[in-house]
């Protein structure tokens, strides 16, 4: 299970540092004409299998989505 909690935190660091980087090049490149703004989704990432005692129970994450 601990390894499930770190790849949920990985996972999100991963996606928070995609989003600020994709923040940078919007705020970097406002001044020009023929650049057009970028977008990050976000999604669920689900794991397969079950953790703890109810088997509903099941760990996931974040998983980029299309720029």
């Amino acid at each position: 299970m601990t390894s499930a909690i770190f790849t949920i935190g990985r996972s999100g660091l991963s996606v928070a540092r995609a989003s600020i980087e994709l923040t940078a090049q919007n705020i970097a490149n406002a001044a020009n004409a023929d650049f057009s703004r970028r977008t990050l989704t976000q999604g669920e990432l689900v794991m397969t299998g079950s953790i703890g005692i109810n088997a509903a129970d099941s760990l996931g994450g974040v998983r980029p989505g299309v720029i």
